[in-house]
């Protein structure tokens, strides 16, 4: 006789952990709680669901810890997306804990959930060292202006300056002023901590792209340095899960929302799903990609980059100034003009033409405001397709190692 199946459901929170055992009908053979540890949760299970199919537990705080641990004792253990468990949870009509474990046995039963990958402890060790560096950072730059304007309010404008040039710049000014002495003196000292226990991470962060060959690989990329690197590696950790380069970038949150229904269709801004921390990082790398630096690096020498389209169009003579012809009379109007029409009205994609412009005129239906308006469009939307090729491009050549 065949072995009768089982599926368990786990709802972790910090102290005790709800578990749910069914069997593959669905029906409930056991309920209970214990601690959130490995071992109670490795005992139970052993003991109620020794026939265990797939184990399942949300995505969550402690849901890596969890993940490796019953991992290495042999349970199948899976890690669902919370979004999935949290849309079939949410039908319902009681929220419990109980509830919810029964609720992600029954997900789990049916198959209707999406494993999430979890990244390995190693990852996380490095992504621990970024995320304490990036909070260092904030508080430097915190530390900084706070002392720059808590000097403004006595008439003391403190000029361009960091690390040791702006302590001593600092302590000459208020050298005079006890009260500021006493003031300003105990944040000079955190702020000096501050950079040298930052100054511990940066060399952390350095060795550490130092001795991996992908992340070496990465940094050739315009842009991209050592804490770009690690922030992708770490993140993304193995690119054979995704088929094409490109979704990567759908994957980081750095592609548009879109929804349709019927004869609708919208597509709004960008989801912004997936690691915060890489996006940003990814974004400071665009703007470096766009807004090129014209100091000299010893890792692209002149004329190895692409020639900055920004510097072509600085050299060349300005555009001839253009009008847009104004909208057509209300009579003649077929209906009221949607958002979507208006915006590319503004921009001059449809029912315009353009025309010369005298110099000095105002063109008609043009304001600051609208000028503004289509110079941070167009700025966005090359700011947009900039991250989507950077992603593109580093995952094609972190793929290629």
């Amino acid at each position: 006789m065949k072995p009768q199946q089982q599926y368990v459901g786990l709802d972790v929170s910090l102290e005790q952990t709800s578990i749910c055992v069914v069997d593959d009908a669905g029906a409930t053979i056991w309920r209970g709680k214990c601690l959130s540890t490995p071992e109670s949760i490795h005992t139970v299970v052993a003991k109620h669901a020794p026939e265990a199919v797939r184990i399942g537990l949300e995505s969550g705080q402690l849901s890596t810890w969890l993940f490796h641990e019953l991992k290495a004792r042999g349970l199948p253990v899976i890690c669902i997306d919370a979004r999935h468990a949290k849309a079939a949870l949410s039908l319902q009509i009681n929220k419990t804990d109980a509830n919810d474990a029964h609720g992600i046995a029954q997900i789990v039963r049916v198959g209707w959930y999406r494993e999430v990958a979890v990244k390995s402890m190693d990852s996380h060790a490095i992504r621990a060292v970024l995320v304490a560096r990036a909070q260092l950072v904030t508080q430097k730059v915190k530390l900084t202006n706070c002392i720059r304007g808590l000097l403004k309010t006595f008439g003391i404008v403190l000029g361009g300056g960091k690390g040791r040039r702006f302590e001593a710049m600092v302590r000459e000014r208020i050298a005079e002023n006890p009260m500021l002495t006493t003031i300003i003196e105990p944040m000079l000292v955190v702020l000096l901590t501050t950079r040298e226990q930052l100054a511990v991470f940066e060399r952390l962060v350095r060795r550490r792209a130092g001795a991996d060959q992908d992340v070496r690989r990465l940094m050739t990329v315009p842009g991209v340095g050592a804490v770009i690197a690690l922030a992708y590696t770490t993140t993304i950790e193995d690119p054979t899960r995704f088929k094409r380069s490109s979704s990567v970038a759908a994957y980081l949150g750095l592609t548009p929302r879109r929804y349709q229904s019927g004869e609708m269709d919208r597509t709004g801004h960008i989801s912004r799903c997936g690691d915060a921390m890489l996006r940003t990082y990814l974004y400071e790398a665009a703007n470096v990609m766009l807004r090129r630096s014209t100091r000299p690096s010893p890792r692209h020498p002149p004329g190895s980059l692409p020639e900055d389209p920004g510097a072509r169009a600085a050299t060349s003579p300005p555009p001839a100034a253009t009008v847009r012809a104004p909208p057509p009379p209300a009579e003649k109007r077929q209906g009221r003009m949607t958002s979507c029409a208006r915006a590319r009205y503004r921009r001059g994609d449809a029912s315009s033409v353009v025309m010369p412009r005298p110099p000095g005129q105002i063109a008609p239906h043009q304001s600051r405001t609208g000028c503004l308006g289509d110079a941070l469009h167009c700025r966005a939307a090359r700011r947009s397709k900039a991250l989507r090729a950077l992603c593109r491009f580093a995952a094609d050549r972190f793929r290629a190692g």
